[in-house]
């Protein structure tokens, strides 16, 4: 999966800043918005919801999740029913 790749790369990028797993991932969010940071809720889910421990090594398999369930309810993600309008800040 590219997103993967995509990991790696900012992961070795911020070797030198001995960058966590938590961190690389918020940098993805904050890059491409639609990658949740896998901070400790996140990976506490995981756990729940797919009884092995989680570990970087399944990182991987954390984002094929995530695709799947986004292409599973893409309708109702991409066309919320309720609009969401931004109030000015006074």
């Amino acid at each position: 999966m590219r997103t993967f790749a995509i990991w790696l790369e900012i992961r070795e990028a911020a070797a030198e800043q001995k960058a966590d797993f938590t961190l690389t991932t918020k940098i993805m969010l904050g890059i491409f918005g639609c990658i949740p940071g896998f901070d400790i809720k996140v990976q506490k889910t995981f756990e729940i919801k797919f009884p092995q421990k989680f570990t970087i090594k399944k990182f991987d398999r954390a984002l094929e999740k995530l695709g799947s369930f986004y292409n599973g309810h893409k309708v109702v993600i991409d066309n919320p029913p309720i609009q969401v309008r931004a109030t000015p800040t006074i």
